[in-house]
């Protein structure tokens, strides 16, 4: 998969999303071997990647299964697939 699929955003409780009253958005992807994914983000938001499984390299960072990033004050987050990969990003305020 290439793309970034939503599963949770502040507010959409009949959308067939996961509700949550925070100003903060949840996605989740799959990626194979090579697949490079980026997620920009808006002034003054932070991100935190969650790997699930697999393991990528987020702009010369390695990490693997049960590996999180944080990431703030930056135009956007992205990262390569290392292997097959499955990750969790959390977009907040």
């Amino acid at each position: 998969m290439r793309r970034i699929r939503r599963s949770a955003e502040r507010g959409h409780f009949d959308h067939g999303w996961l509700g949550i009253r925070q100003d903060a958005a949840i996605y989740l992807a799959a990626q194979t071997k090579g697949t490079r994914l980026a997620h920009p983000l808006d002034l003054h938001r932070h991100a935190w990647l969650q790997v699930l499984r697999g393991s990528l390299d987020a702009e010369g960072k390695k990490l693997s299964a049960g590996d999180g990033l944080a990431v703030s004050d930056e135009p956007e987050i992205a990262w390569t697939a290392t292997e097959p990969t499955e990750v969790m990003l959390f977009d907040l305020i």
